[in-house]
């Protein structure tokens, strides 16, 4: 997919990110450094994990360019795979949010989720394939090029729709279960995961031993019980309501103990990734140090400023981002690793290679923020404002009508 991204971008990279940063780098640094208010009811604590979260994706996708420096340990793998906690993030980021009590009519929550998922990848889907695509535009090649991303870089989206779609039933559901019973159910969550996270480990030493009967036994106790509930994202997007619940319930000393753990597993993600140790996707220890690091992020805070002002204004870009960094990658790997802009990268020192793929991963964020941060005010935002009018307040004022009658 990236090789599919290189090759259509190549002829266009100099110009394009020349003028984008030329252009409209003054515009997002007078908007940081101005004094832009922020209102005091956002939790900037989730704003910046939501953005160091979104960076985290990036470094996933750009671990390949990382050097093999041990045959034994495969340290592009283990990065990649340490980073990748973001995705149990993001979900529980959005069942965080959307678990919550419908402020607005069912309808209406759906048309508000039209306009802040689907415009947004309908958009800028169509503004990627034209810029990829100049000279050789056209409706088959467009939808080819949609699947592509839909299905690849943007893979997160479709499975976040679901989840979405169910959340106003799945509130109403969970605020049934007493504080006992939220508990409970914690618990044999924390086991199941705990347990699949010992699976794997426990087999890839058993085959390490030749131990192949241990391995048989181990398969078949996963048949009673269970590494998963659910091979997908649809319980940790559950777990964004768990937490807000047992944040409300547990004390400090059982939260801090949850928030070392979830140290301890993204180190034991990076370790196991790079020996080769098998997993499921999501990996069990992704999720266990996504949910520790909502206790360790709750007591986080940051202080009125220009800190708070980057935070949120990258949180906001988040989702843009995220639709963009495929490209950016593109872009930057383009000229760090085939325009060789630093000279052949293998033939340099290895610190000097690490700093090149630290640039590399930064610039490739940055580029995306900064796309993000120019277009959605001044295309996406637009449109979004247009379909709310249109279409979000027509049915408000439909269901007032329904009511007078």
């Amino acid at each position: 997919m990236k090789n599919a991204y290189s090759a259509k971008l190549q002829e266009r990279v100099f110009q394009t990110s020349g003028t984008i940063f030329t252009h409209y780098g003054q515009v997002v640094l007078g908007w940081i450094v101005s004094g832009a208010t922020i209102s005091k009811k956002r939790q900037t604590n989730w704003d910046l994990l939501r953005s160091l979260s979104m960076f985290m994706v990036v470094v996933v996708h750009t671990a390949a360019y990382l050097p093999q420096i041990s045959e034994s340990f495969a340290l592009p793998r283990a990065v990649s795979e340490a980073a990748i906690i973001c995705n149990p993030v993001f979900f529980m980021l959005s069942g965080y949010f959307a678990l919550t009590p419908l402020k607005c009519s069912l309808k209406e929550y759906y048309l508000k989720k039209v306009s802040s998922i689907v415009i947004p990848i309908l958009l800028y889907s169509v503004i990627l394939y034209v810029f990829t695509s100049w000279g050789s535009l056209g409706l088959g090649g467009y939808v080819s090029f949609a699947a592509l991303i839909f299905f690849g870089w943007w893979w997160f989206i479709p499975a976040l729709i679901p989840c979405l779609l169910l959340s106003p039933f799945l509130h109403q559901a969970f605020e049934g279960l007493d504080d006992r019973w939220i508990v409970r159910l914690s618990v044999i969550l924390a086991v199941i995961y705990v347990w699949g996270a010992l699976y794997h480990v426990l087999d890839y030493v058993a085959v390490a031993i030749e131990r192949p009967g241990l391995s048989n036994l181990l398969t078949m106790a996963t048949a009673c019980v269970p590494t998963v509930l659910v091979s997908s994202y649809f319980p940790v997007f559950c777990f964004g309501y768990l937490y807000r619940r047992l944040t409300r319930i547990l004390d400090p000393s059982k939260k801090k103990l949850i928030s070392v753990f979830s140290l301890l597993a993204i180190a034991a993600t990076f370790v196991f990734a790079g020996l080769g140790v098998g997993r499921d996707d999501p990996n069990q220890l992704w999720v266990i140090a996504a949910f520790g690091l909502f206790f360790l992020f709750e007591r986080v805070r940051i202080p009125e400023g220009a800190a708070s002002r980057i935070v949120v204004w990258a949180a906001k870009r988040s989702y843009s981002v995220y639709l963009f960094q495929g490209t950016t990658i593109a872009i930057i790997a383009d000229l760090v690793y085939t325009q060789m802009v630093f000279g052949d990268v293998a033939l340099l020192p290895l610190p000097v290679v690490f700093a090149i793929w630290m640039l590399f991963v930064l610039l490739s964020y940055l580029l995306a923020l900064l796309i993000a941060s120019v277009l959605d005010p001044l295309i996406l935002e637009k449109i979004q404002k247009l379909f709310n009018s249109l279409v979000v307040r027509r049915s408000k004022n439909i269901a007032a009508r329904d009511i007078g009658k």
